[in-house]
């Protein structure tokens, strides 16, 4: 069993993992603006999952 933190309820809530596999959609950046931190952002918060 997987346990990540809800920053949302502040608790440890248990993922259900199917067969030692789990899988956690990020999408891209958007590409038609400038830049910016929040770009960063989504790749650093998902690194420490």
């Amino acid at each position: 069993m997987l346990k990540l933190y809800n920053s949302l309820t502040k608790k440890l809530e248990d993922v259900k993992v199917n067969k030692n596999d789990v899988r956690i959609y990020l999408c891209g950046p958007t590409v038609q603006s400038s830049p910016h931190l929040g770009h960063g952002r989504s790749a650093v918060v998902f690194d420490f999952l």
